[in-house]
């Protein structure tokens, strides 16, 4: 396969991770971190506010009738014994993770600090799901010293600055950073397959990772190419593998 990018550190793949997945060798993968689709958008459901930017709920077809079957089958076969599986998910698809292919290890919160505002009586929406399974068969990786809580606190990305891509569900940086840290160590190799605009890419290059990712949409490439060819920040995520 042809990369669409690639640095000899990060890979990124155009095209459907559908077909791509099944050409990846086996047992190459020591941390899959994605965030595939959640079938939570709703259509024509867009929120318009006066003196406000709209509030997007409405994030498109493919964001709807998706399945984890086959993100669950691949990531059992391309992790190493004892790699792990991080995904964004819904309350309503917690329960489609648990199978035979993989341990359940548990399910973390990410709390929005910042959440958007609901303009009707109810609950805010202020957290998201991620799932945490791991392949048998070794230890996991974990650098989270002993236990540590199952909440992740972060405001979420917004205005049109350059942290803003343009992406409906774009996640923070630091997040993701947290969550690589914690189940990689520096040298592993991560896997996205649903890139978006390569966050988990550039957390990976940000903290001495390799990764590869899998986006099908070519604006999304596009812009993670752009954002991956900046230089890598010189900064310290308190990883405890730096060196």
């Amino acid at each position: 396969m042809t990369p669409y990018y690639t640095d000899g550190q990060i890979m990124i793949f155009h095209g459907d991770c559908r077909e791509i997945l099944p050409r990846l060798g086996t047992g190459t993968v020591r941390l899959v971190c994605t965030d595939p689709p959640y079938n939570v958008s709703l259509p024509d459901a867009d929120i318009t506010v006066e003196d406000r930017k709209d509030i997007q709920r409405d994030f498109g077809q493919w964001d709807q009738a998706w399945s984890p079957d086959l993100l669950l089958a691949e990531s059992a076969r391309l992790l190493y014994a004892g790699g792990s599986l991080l995904s964004f998910c819904s309350d309503k698809l917690v329960s489609s993770y648990l199978t035979d292919g993989l341990k359940h290890r548990g399910t973390l919160v990410w709390e929005k600090t910042d959440p958007p505002p609901n303009f009707r009586s109810g609950y805010v929406s202020a957290t998201e799901w991620i799932v945490w399974c791991q392949k048998i068969g070794a230890p996991a990786v974990w650098n989270g010293g002993g236990a540590v809580r199952n909440i992740l606190r972060y405001p979420i990305v917004k205005g049109n600055g350059s942290a803003r891509l343009g992406h409906p569900t774009q996640k923070p940086l630091g997040l993701i950073i947290e969550l690589i840290q914690r189940h990689s160590d520096r040298g592993d190799m991560i896997l996205d397959p649903y890139m978006g605009v390569g966050t988990t890419l550039r957390a990976a290059k940000d903290t001495g990772r390799r990764a590869m990712g899998i986006e099908l949409d070519e604006r999304w490439c596009k812009l993670a190419a752009k954002r991956l060819g900046q230089d890598v920040l010189d900064l310290d995520y308190g990883d405890p593998h730096v060196v």
